[in-house]
């Protein structure tokens, strides 16, 4: 991403864009999250680190993460126009997690394909709007990968943990739609 939309002291796109380049905002090459989080800059003082709508150009593999400890990599593309990224900065006190340890600020990330939040404000046509009668379609592609088996898991065993989350989540997906389903605008 070339931008990013600027927030405010609430954390609401203001309506501003900011270049990214020579900010602690250019992920344009791989930067581990955390390196610049506490870096000097208003943007990441007014929301406590990255809570920030990247402006999306058309083009694949619009977001990457990578945890070179692991070799996992997930990759997304989307239709949308913008990406949160959040980095947990306001984890702490909130739910636990493995293990019941309890999360502290930063222990996530999140990745969030939409449209520019507050756009109702300050986009002259919106595109948030569906009237009766329009559709809506969006996609977004996670692809995940691995570089390498570093796992210490009998692979018969990761078969069957991949195949058991990916039904999980095929049949919650088709729960969902079933749900949207009944939902149609109307």
């Amino acid at each position: 991403s070339d931008q990013i939309a600027c927030a405010d002291e609430n954390g609401l796109p203001t309506g501003e864009f900011l270049d990214v380049e020579n900010t602690p905002f250019d992920f344009k090459s791989f930067h581990e999250i955390g390196e610049r989080i506490h870096d000097d800059d208003e943007q990441l003082r007014f929301v406590g680190g990255y809570d920030h709508c990247f402006m999306l150009k058309d083009e694949k593999d619009q977001a990457v993460l990578y945890d070179k400890e692991s070799g996992r990599k997930l990759t997304i593309t989307t239709t949308l126009p913008c990406m949160q990224l959040y980095a947990g900065n306001f984890l702490a006190g909130g739910s636990d997690g493995k293990f019941g340890k309890p999360y502290e600020n930063r222990d996530g990330v999140a990745l969030e394909p939409q449209f520019l939040p507050n756009s109702m404000n300050i986009e002259k046509k919106p595109r948030v709007i569906l009237r009766k009668g329009e559709e809506y379609e969006a996609v977004t592609t996670y692809r995940f990968e691995t570089e390498s088996y570093p796992y210490n898991i009998p692979f018969p065993f990761l078969f069957v943990w991949i195949y058991s989350c990916l039904f999980l989540e095929y049949n919650s997906i088709r729960e969902y739609n079933n749900i949207l389903e009944k939902r149609k605008v109307i």
